[in-house]
């Protein structure tokens, strides 16, 4: 806001008190932006060490599916148990490293036009045949601007979490109704729920099902993955490995 001249005081006093603490501001600002930029460069320094090991993890994956390619095509020719073992071996090395690129690709922000977005693969639809239970999720019964209690609904937000229960799939559909309040207008909508892995559409109970499987019941991902497509449900392998690595990230971060 630009300050009229007439509103200046006209003690010079006043004035020199005036100057002063403006200049004492201005210095403040400028601490404040060095430590931005000291923050930032950290930052991007983080990023680029992050996506070195990202290119790394990425050329050690493509070796093992093309070593795995060349395995499963001789097997076709002469099958024996030493060949089959040696699939098995590359599945699950494959298998960690894609668990692995999924911890490090959840942990990394991108750096320069696209700050504080995270790297995000193309999901899939989940399934329509999948029976759907809704969640309503209201916003508190009072406006938090006037204290109204009467709102109407003007838009729904719907998020979708696929969910496992014991011997069956079923889709939570979570829809959270934006509301305005009818005396001020004011907008008021439920918090979203918290999920396992951020911006992931895997339920609790799902990724518990697929943690259980891997490392008490031996089953490695690609195996897994078989098992829910026998059931009408498309998981690949790689969707199952970050989830492992996911839910590994989410587990040391609490």
């Amino acid at each position: 806001m630009e300050n009229k001249i007439s509103n200046l005081p006209p003690e010079i006093e006043s004035l020199h008190k005036l100057i002063a603490s403006l200049h004492g501001k201005n210095q403040e600002l400028l601490e404040q932006n060095n430590n931005w930029s000291s923050k930032y460069q950290q930052l991007s320094n983080q990023n680029t060490e992050l996506s070195k090991k990202n290119t790394e993890l990425l050329d050690r994956v493509n070796k093992l599916e093309e070593q795995l390619k060349l395995l499963k095509a001789k097997r076709f020719g002469k099958s024996s148990e030493k060949l089959e073992r040696r699939i098995d071996i590359v599945e699950r090395l494959l298998e960690e490293e894609e668990s692995l690129l999924g911890f490090q690709t959840n942990s990394t922000t991108f750096i320069g036009d696209t700050i504080g977005e995270k790297s995000q693969a193309k999901r899939k639809k989940l399934p329509d045949h999948l029976p759907r239970e809704e969640v309503v999720l209201m916003p508190e019964p009072k406006c938090d601007s006037c204290g109204g209690e009467e709102f109407r609904t003007i838009e729904e937000d719907i998020s979708e979490v696929l969910e496992h229960i014991p011997e069956t799939f079923k889709v939570i559909r979570y829809i959270r109704p934006r509301c305005a309040c009818i005396k001020c207008d004011n907008i008021m909508q439920a918090y979203a729920p918290s999920k396992v892995i951020d911006k992931g559409n895997a339920g609790p109970g799902l990724l518990a099902h697929i943690v259980v499987n891997k490392y008490c019941n031996h089953l490695p991902a690609y195996r897994q993955s078989q098992i829910y497509e026998r059931e009408g449900v498309d998981l690949p392998r790689s969707t199952i490995s970050g989830w492992l690595g996911g839910g590994e990230q989410n587990y040391l971060n609490h």
